[in-house]
């Protein structure tokens, strides 16, 4: 009995920890998309001038 609670415990810290990772990982995919488009528009923005 107690090593099924372990053993549940533990799948879902598994499932916390590998949600995080995603979390993390999407994020930063994210904000490197955002800056490349800042930097796309700051260039489009000076070629007009």
């Amino acid at each position: 009995m107690k090593k099924k609670i372990v053993f549940g415990l533990a799948i879902f810290a598994l499932m916390f920890f590998f949600g995080g990772v995603y979390i993390v990982t999407t994020t930063q995919a994210t904000i490197y998309e955002l800056h490349r488009l800042s930097q796309l528009h700051r260039t489009v923005a000076l070629r007009k001038t």
